[in-house]
């Protein structure tokens, strides 16, 4: 398995577009929240229902997973357990691909460019496309060219969040009745499609995954010539 990076030992520069872009994660984050916050009360449903509610998007634990990882990069002196496991090479390769899956299906498949404006409209625009493109700015910056935490033994540091989520987000639709995506509701769509639709954004993750690694070899090989 990779061993965890240290950038205060490398670059300094790095490690601040860390620190930076974790700050900003976060506090896209806070903002959303305050927003479900909002939307909950007015709706008389409360604050139980805004957290049960803003963990279930893909974009939110994505963003936190995300935010996490940042952070623990940007801070070297963090060196609890915890924040090592963040500092993997396989998790910020993870954490890329992860987002930018968000990005993706976002763009593609759920914008409604009319759909939202004032501070919705800017934390949204924040959490699908800004985030996506810090983290994986930082995630170039901070690996070292050919290591990019894929291969064999890896394999569950990048797959387990992915696999998390579909297991909360079917757990949680069974017991609420109610599913954050159209793609992926049981109600409407049944059990095979709606696994098969999380087979394919998996595969697309997977893919992502494979694509960045390629690209760090690729890097590494041109610079040792």
């Amino acid at each position: 398995m990779s061993t965890p990076i240290t950038l205060s030992q490398t670059d300094k520069t790095v490690q601040t577009i860390g620190k930076i872009a974790a700050i900003f994660g976060l506090l896209t984050l806070v903002l959303q929240f305050y927003i479900n916050v909002t939307n909950s009360f007015n709706a008389g449903k409360g604050m139980l229902n805004a957290i049960e509610q803003f963990i279930s998007f893909f974009t939110i634990t994505t963003n936190i997973y995300a935010t996490l990882t940042l952070a623990a990069h940007g801070r070297a002196n963090l060196n609890s357990k915890f924040w090592r496991f963040f500092r993997h090479p396989s998790n910020l390769t993870s954490a890329a691909a992860s987002i930018m899956v968000v990005c993706s299906i976002f763009h593609f498949v759920l914008r409604n460019p009319a759909g939202l404006q004032g501070l919705n409209y800017w934390v949204d625009l924040a959490l699908h496309y800004i985030n996506p493109f810090l983290t994986v700015i930082f995630w170039w910056l901070a690996l070292p060219r050919g290591n990019s935490g894929v291969n064999r033994k890896s394999w569950g540091y990048l797959l387990w969040y992915p696999l998390y989520y579909l297991i909360y987000v079917f757990v949680r639709g069974t017991i609420v009745n109610s599913y954050p995506y159209f793609f992926i509701n049981v109600n409407n769509l049944g059990y095979p499609l709606a696994f098969r639709n999380a087979g394919g954004i998996t595969l697309l993750l997977i893919s992502l995954v494979l694509f960045f690694s390629l690209i760090n070899r690729i890097a590494g090989r041109k610079i040792n010539r």
